[in-house]
């Protein structure tokens, strides 16, 4: 309170006696009149006594300044004259030393001397206490400006860290200035963090992957040892500060900084790449990176972390089952190429067996016919009784000679059907659907055209011998009560579909005497360029599809 509000209060009681002096009043008002002043006095009172408390408390600052500066400071200090004794402590360094648990810290205060205390540490054994001892008398002799030391100072129940600093006054002449800060938060975080690069160096360095850690420069700042010695580096230590075109040719090293340029400005990660990779002895390898951006607080780009992982033997596989599969291709073509030409040569081995049949034998069995029936016709004059023997066998002969020569037109149609040649695929497919009605108890049907202009010769007989040996399958195996055969013709293509109505089967059943027989058609109709489907399931028959170009 300041004197202008404390005159304005006496002047409010003296204002205040002189209205009961001169007013008559009841006892009533001349004590509540009274309480008021008494309240007022009680108050002027206190606020005398607060000046004076701050009164003393500003002479106690005014004569010692420096002991109020130390008490204000919350690092430990303590003041030593030149032989080391204390002559000054601040609240901090008592609070520190009544808490800390050791007797001889406890009474480490004014009067005592700072050496001797680390001189019996010495001898209690403390490994910190002989250098803290070699350089405060190093600060107090002038010969350090300045002295700092870490070390433990473990209470019973808490384990702590301090810097003790050591500064002289006057070069020493005059003393010096101890200092002990408590570092324990920092030191556990330090030795929290360095745990953790303890765990996380473990790791990357037991993992066969590549890890590395590079700044916005592209610069490495961490790498595993599998990184560091594929790269032909002496240590992951050694790669620090160096960047890939230390060990790469330009043309790998270019690619890789380009790509982390580009994560850097767009923030973006690079996911599985597969890249190109040269070892520390020149073999190419192949690898696949994933690099990922990393970022400050702010969300800044600071850097990335990649990993890389040898692919080399897999991509060899790769590529051997590439080259394999092109082989295989290059196989497939080939014996489609065979294929086409094996049957183009039975066709013509046929149709040129079927010539010498018809021209051949078929000629000389006519003239056998021709001949039988000549003799037939001079022996009826014969005597009776030889007569009709000889006509017996003659019968026989020419009986036997039409049983051969049908059985030799079958086989002349079954190598080369005249009707395929004379009127084409629609007609030969309905003729030899017929001929196995005349066997196989089925209803056969065939719809469709001729294609117009007819197809080629080659693409013609290969239809027809795939819709023949379709046939033929349903007739020994499918047990079909009906079979229908579908000639549709388009502009680029022509297409046969032989579908039945038999037990059908299962596609994925073990290779047979019937597989092979699927195979050979998907064969024929490839060998041309075409494609060939077969769809079936138990019970629920089949159906089959020849497309091939025209």
């Amino acid at each position: 309170m300041n004197d202008k509000v404390l005159d304005q209060q006496l002047e409010s009681i003296f204002q205040r006696l002189s209205q009961l002096r001169e007013a008559p009043i009841s006892l009533a008002e001349l004590t509540l009149g009274v309480e008021e002043i008494s309240t007022a006095l009680k108050e002027i009172q206190i606020t005398n006594m607060d000046i004076r408390r701050q009164g003393l408390e500003a002479l106690k600052v005014s004569e010692n300044p420096n002991q109020t500066i130390l008490d204000a400071i919350k690092a430990h200090v303590a003041v030593l004259d030149k032989d080391g004794t204390i002559i000054a402590v601040n609240d901090a360094w008592k609070q520190f030393a009544r808490s800390n648990g050791d007797p001889s810290l406890a009474h480490t205060c004014e009067g005592v001397n700072y050496l001797t205390v680390c001189r019996r540490a010495v001898s209690r054994g403390s490994h910190e206490a002989a250098p803290a001892l070699d350089g405060l008398q190093s600060v107090l002799a002038g010969v350090e400006n300045c002295f700092t030391l870490e070390y433990p100072c473990h209470a019973p129940t808490k384990e702590a860290w301090y810097i003790l600093q050591a500064a002289p006054l006057n070069g020493g002449y005059e003393g010096a200035v101890v200092i002990h800060i408590d570092i324990t938060a920092r030191r556990l975080a330090e030795e929290m963090l360095l745990q953790e690069h303890n765990l996380l160096r473990t790791l990357i360095d037991n993992l066969p992957d590549y890890i590395y850690f590079k700044d916005i420069k592209s610069r490495f700042i961490v790498a595993n040892r599998a990184l560091a010695q594929i790269m032909g580096a002496e240590s992951p230590d050694d790669m620090v500060g160096k960047t890939d075109f230390d060990y790469y040719p330009d043309e790998i090293a270019t690619e890789y900084y380009s790509d982390e340029q580009t994560i850097f400005i767009d923030g973006q990660p690079l996911v599985g790449k597969e890249e190109p990779h040269l070892d520390s002895m020149g073999n190419r390898r192949w690898m696949l990176t994933t690099k990922i951006p990393l970022k400050n607080e702010a969300g800044e780009v600071i850097g990335l972390v990649g990993i890389s992982r040898d692919i080399t033997e897999r991509k060899k596989i790769e590529l051997e089952k590439e080259q394999l599969i092109n082989d295989i291709s290059q196989h497939r073509q080939q014996l489609r190429a065979l294929t086409g030409r094996l049957a183009e040569a039975q066709e013509t081995e046929r149709k040129n067996l079927a010539r010498e049949l018809h021209d051949q034998v078929g000629q000389s069995l006519t003239a056998l016919n021709l001949n039988l029936s000549a003799v037939r016709t001079r022996i009826k004059n014969s005597p009776p009784q030889s007569m009709e023997t000889t006509m017996s066998l003659i019968d026989d002969s020419l009986a036997l000679l039409e049983q051969t020569t049908e059985c030799i037109q079958d086989v002349m149609a079954d190598l080369r059907p005249p009707v395929l040649d004379d009127y084409g695929l629609v007609a030969a497919i309905r003729w030899y659907g017929e001929q196995l009605v005349g066997r196989v108890m089925f209803k056969f049907t065939v719809k469709g055209k001729e294609p117009t202009p007819r197809l080629a010769p080659a693409k013609e007989h290969t239809l027809f011998r795939i819709a023949q040996e379709a046939l033929l399958n349903v007739a020994k195996h499918a047990q079909a009560k009906k079979v229908n055969v579908i000639v549709e013709t388009e502009e680029e293509l022509v297409r046969i579909v032989v579908i039945d109505d038999g037990l059908g089967f299962e596609l994925q059943r073990p290779i047979d005497q019937f597989s092979w027989g699927l195979l050979t058609m998907k064969e024929r109709a490839e060998a041309i360029g075409g494609r060939w489907q077969i769809e079936s399931k138990l019970t629920q028959g089949t159906r089959l599809t020849v497309e091939v170009p025209r």
